[in-house]
C-alpha cells in the first residue's frame, strides 16, 4: 500500500501549524518530504509519526516544556 502524500498546508493544519511553519521544517531536514514540481509533499505516515512522538513528548513533560 502507498503512503499518501500531503500538502504542507494539509500537514499544518494536522498539527495546529501554518503551511509556512511546515514548509520551514521540510527546508531544515526536521521532517522527511519530497520535493515534486517545486512543490512540497509530506508522506502520511511520517505525519502520524511525528504526531505519536509528539503526544509522548507531551505525556512526559507537559504541555508547555
Amino acid at each position: 500500500m502507498r503512503d499518501r502524500l500531503l500538502t504542507p498546508d494539509a500537514a499544518g493544519k494536522m498539527l495546529g501549524l501554518s503551511g509556512q511553519s511546515i514548509r520551514n521544517y521540510l527546508r531544515n531536514n526536521e521532517i522527511p518530504g519530497t520535493k515534486l514540481g517545486g512543490r512540497w509533499y509530506i508522506p502520511e505516515s511520517e505525519l502520524y509519526r511525528r504526531l505519536k512522538l509528539q503526544q509522548k513528548y507531551i505525556q512526559k513533560y507537559g504541555q508547555g516544556a
